[in-house]
């Protein structure tokens, strides 16, 4: 039997993965985004959800798809990994500061100017 890894935090992934797998949506991708880091390791997403942009392997063709990988037939999609840090540090950017093309500004407090 076969001991699948679980992965909890980045430090336990390296460079030897040849793919990671994302189940569930875009959304999971871009959680996956920040263990994969910039360890140039692919991410093939499948998709559970309604739409998929990112993760475009629907669950019905996850055993089609599997066997492409297994043959090394596969194109891999170039996407650019961003880095946010602000000054004062945000305690969410800690862990979490790792984004797939693109990285979204907004206010906490609404109010005024």
């Amino acid at each position: 039997k076969k001991d699948f890894h679980h992965f909890n935090t980045f430090q336990r992934l390296d460079g030897s993965y040849d793919v990671f797998i994302s189940v569930g949506g875009d959304g999971t991708i871009l959680q996956s985004v920040n263990f994969i880091r910039n360890r140039d390791i692919p991410i093939l997403g499948i998709n559970t959800g309604r739409l998929g942009f990112l993760a475009t392997v629907n669950k019905e063709d996850i055993r089609h798809t599997i066997k492409l990988l297994l043959n090394n037939e596969y194109k891999i999609s170039q996407r650019s990994l961003l880095s946010i840090r602000a000054n004062p540090k945000v305690e969410e950017l800690y862990d979490n500061h790792y984004a797939l093309n693109e990285i979204a500004v907004s206010r906490k407090n609404t109010t005024s100017m």
